[in-house]
């Protein structure tokens, strides 16, 4: 049986995506340089396997796909997040850059059937205009956004010179089980839950669209089975936009008594750097193409990813 190779696969995107397409019938291969998070250990099953590697390495990755038969994959691995260490820029470059190099010549070698990756609304940088189209001016801002707008620079030359089958979902604002609960602002809702106070100097006014995972798993699983799209892009997102502060109510609402709050303004990636403004995402086009139809606004998603947590703290 062929395999579908998840790099990051353990990671908290790669994970939940395992756990979709194993639900489907497919065996799954998670490759990382981690485990699972211990509270989703229960998700692994008869077809998932977990690899350790890492995708800097060419030589481990095509011996992968030889050992597990893998035939697509799905290209989450990614170091994520804002920095302006030079040490660290490196380390973003060497595995969002030149490990996407790798896992597309690692296609092109064994002749896979397709990739999809995992890339963000943050190439897009601060937003000209709503709802955001896969045509948006591309501006990426930060060390991340710069090396997801080169990976789909990379993945775009590999399609053109060797006509690799790839699929890129930009997604954004990403929540669900699983989610590293140091994040900022995710941290607040576990706050809320346990009774504590906390609160952000700024960021109320901060807008994005929010993705409840089960609908970035919904869209990677078309992306998989459609071979008849006519666009090579994706917007995959909710379509609609809120503030943090709005989010902020909303988990009070949820978890009466939350004793948590934001000031206005925006979220700062650091002392000197605020954060792009952002928007909703236009998803109009992952609808006609892909099939793609989110099934949760920030409300119906919180709501889950709550009652999730109250259980896993």
């Amino acid at each position: 049986m062929s395999s579908i190779l998840i790099t990051g696969g353990c990671g908290f995107l790669g994970w939940n995506i395992a756990r979709g397409l194993t639900q489907l019938g497919e065996r799954v291969v998670c490759y990382d340089i981690k485990q699972p998070d211990p509270r989703l250990i229960q998700w692994q099953n008869d077809t998932t396997k977990i690899v350790e590697g890492d995708v800097k390495y060419f030589e481990q990755i095509l011996g992968v796909i030889r050992d597990e038969r893998v035939k697509k994959i799905v290209h989450a691995g990614a170091i994520v997040g804002y920095t302006s260490k030079v040490d660290k820029i490196i380390q973003y470059i060497r595995t969002n850059i030149e490990g996407t190099l790798n896992v597309l010549e690692a296609t092109r070698v064994m002749d896979l059937d397709k990739i999809v990756f995992i890339s963000s609304e943050e190439v897009y940088g601060t937003f000209q205009y709503e709802s955001a189209k896969e045509t948006h001016p591309v501006n990426p801002l930060g060390i991340y956004a710069t090396t997801k707008c080169a990976a789909e620079s990379l993945i775009n030359l590999y399609y053109m010179e060797y006509g690799i089958n790839c699929l890129i979902l930009r997604t954004c604002w990403v929540y669900g089980p699983g989610l590293p609960r140091d994040r900022a602002p995710w941290f607040l809702i576990e706050k809320a839950l346990k009774g504590e106070e906390a609160f952000l100097e700024n960021g109320g006014d901060q807008k994005s669209d929010k993705t409840y995972v089960d609908d970035l798993v919904q869209a990677v699983r078309l992306a998989l089975s459609n071979n008849k799209v006519k666009h090579r892009i994706f917007n995959v997102a909710s379509g609609q936009v809120t503030t943090l502060g709005q989010m902020i109510s909303l988990i009070k609402r949820i978890v009466p008594g939350a004793r948590i709050g934001v000031g206005s303004g925006l979220l700062n990636n650091s002392q000197k750097v605020k954060m792009p403004q952002k928007g909703a995402l236009d998803i109009s086009r992952a609808r006609e193409e892909l099939g793609y139809q989110p099934q949760y606004n920030l409300e119906k998603g919180l709501g889950k990813y709550i009652c999730w947590l109250k259980n896993h703290l």
